[in-house]
């Protein structure tokens, strides 16, 4: 990966990326510089176990991804995404997948919602 901002992510690195920062997973690609390392890996778990738990309720649960968490490279990227959806969703699903793949592909895979929070 490059530095500069001329070049983008792939969309399935962005998904990549995500998940990364999310669970706290460094790999050896540009844009860690401003990562903190913050023990944000269970809030995202606990979240998703939550969500699971949820999952038959109504209105369907909404998984919070806090900017504050993120690399100021990967919000960028998701900033100039087409397909954020996509790959907000991907990333969501990893953890899900972690905690509980069966439920998560059963109950919650097609009502989870998501949103950005400061």
């Amino acid at each position: 990966m490059t530095t500069t901002r001329d070049t983008h992510w792939t969309v399935g690195y962005t998904a990549d990326r995500l998940f990364f920062e999310m669970v706290e997973v460094k790999d050896q690609a540009d844009g860690w510089e401003d990562y903190e390392n913050k023990g944000q890996k269970q809030k995202y778990y606990d979240r998703a176990k939550e969500a699971i738990k949820m999952a038959a309720g109504r209105p369907p649960p909404v998984f919070i991804i806090n900017k504050s968490d993120l690399t100021l490279r990967l919000k960028w990227e998701l900033a100039e995404l087409d397909s954020l959806e996509e790959v907000v969703s991907e990333a969501i699903g990893r953890i899900c997948e972690n905690v509980n793949a069966k439920l998560y592909h059963l109950t919650l895979k097609r009502c989870l919602g998501w949103r950005f929070e400061n």
